[in-house]
């Protein structure tokens, strides 16, 4: 299981692909970058398949088995 981080202001759908930042802290860096969380948003942590690895923090495509609400 690969595990990654995303924000959004939906849920992560189950079985679907999703695009992840590889640590909790990349994640929160770039959500600063972009004016903190805004309209319900929030930061989850997802486990499920890597698809594929496309470099850099927030380059990892998951397919979703599971998640929880972070922040």
């Amino acid at each position: 299981m690969t595990k990654g981080y995303r924000f959004d202001n939906l849920n992560p759908s189950v079985g679907s692909e999703h695009h992840a930042f590889r640590t909790l802290t990349d994640c929160e860096k770039f959500v600063r970058l972009q004016g903190g969380l805004k309209g319900g948003m929030r930061i989850y942590e997802i486990e499920g398949t890597l698809v594929r690895d496309e470099g850099g923090p927030d380059g990892l495509v998951i397919i979703v088995n599971r998640y929880r609400k972070v922040q």
